[in-house]
């Protein structure tokens, strides 16, 4: 094996052990803007509750004055409204402090896109990854940058979020989990950075961003929901294809490590072996794999539990 092809390996191979994780600078980059537009449309509710609350003041005030006899439950409603206003000012002005990414403007939305510039600053694999054959390539690939779409509502897609490698697309429907789903989907950016960085020849190398190769389940593709006999045989479900996929391999690990981490946080498990073994034992990802890999789910289990404990 001649030094180019031995570097080339080396590179494909840097991302089969421990977990996979997206260019922290962009996540960090993109939660920052999520976070400020989530403030932008907070501040919007208050304002209208400000609004219905003035309204309210208005007709205690002539109610007051029309019924003397009930001045005092009248004004103790006025009251009430003035320090649910002064309340709600108050919380206006703390999401405004909120609102930390430049030229984000005040005005609510449904429906926000924005294009974020590929930043590989402080990315772990940066490094090796320079020594693939077509990194500047890559780079120049992605010179426009990536589209991200926050939603306010449904999306187009049976789940909650999606990333289009063609067109270099995130979707994310905000609410409950939204900044782990930009996490997420960040990772498969990721996954088809190094992918086209590694490829030879036109054919991208198969470990790129994903399990070793004799690890893969190359036979099950989540766009395809047609199980293969032998999974059938191995009690695997039409719902299980996503986890099998070799691309959600470490989107799905790293989600798993996350979700634990919080559940110690707030005080369900503690941080213990017994209570990681609890936890996997809930959890879809790792069923799914001991049903159709059980060389996957022994990769993951034994790279969960270096990560939590």
């Amino acid at each position: 094996m001649n030094r180019v092809a031995a570097e080339l390996l080396q590179v494909a191979r840097l991302l089969t052990g421990g977990l996979f994780e997206p260019p922290p600078a962009m996540l960090a980059s993109i939660i920052e803007w999520g976070r400020s537009k989530d403030a932008v449309n907070d501040i919007a509710l208050y304002q209208r509750v400000l609004a219905d609350g003035e309204e309210n003041i208005e007709y205690y005030q002539e109610q007051m004055e029309k019924k003397p006899e009930r001045d005092e439950f009248y004004q103790n409603m006025i009251d009430q409204s003035v320090k649910q206003r002064e309340h709600y000012e108050t919380m206006i002005e703390e999401k405004k402090r909120e609102i930390t990414f430049p030229r984000v403007r005040l005005k609510e939305w449904k429906r926000a896109t924005r294009k974020f510039k590929v930043n590989l600053r402080g990315w772990k694999y940066l490094p090796k990854l320079k020594k693939a054959p077509y990194f500047k390539n890559t780079l120049k690939m992605y010179e426009d940058g990536i589209k991200v779409t926050l939603v306010r509502g449904k999306i187009k897609s049976k789940g909650d979020a999606y990333w289009k490698s063609i067109g270099a697309m995130m979707v994310v429907k905000m609410g409950a989990g939204w900044e782990q789903m930009v996490k997420h989907e960040l990772t498969h950016f990721a996954q088809d950075f190094i992918q086209f960085a590694n490829a030879t020849g036109g054919k991208a190398l198969p470990t790129s961003g994903r399990p070793s190769q004799k690890i893969q389940t190359p036979e099950v593709k989540q766009h395809i929901k047609k199980l293969t006999p032998e999974l059938k045989e191995k009690g695997v479900k039409p719902t299980d294809i996503h986890d099998l996929d070799d691309v959600e391999f470490y989107t799905e690990l790293q989600d798993a490590v996350d979700a634990f981490k919080k559940n110690v946080d707030l005080g369900h498990y503690q941080n213990t072996k017994d209570d990681a073994l609890s936890f996997i034992k809930d959890r879809h990802y790792f069923n799914t794999l001991f049903r159709g890999s059980r060389p996957k789910w022994r990769k993951a289990i034994k790279e969960f539990m270096k990560a939590v404990l």
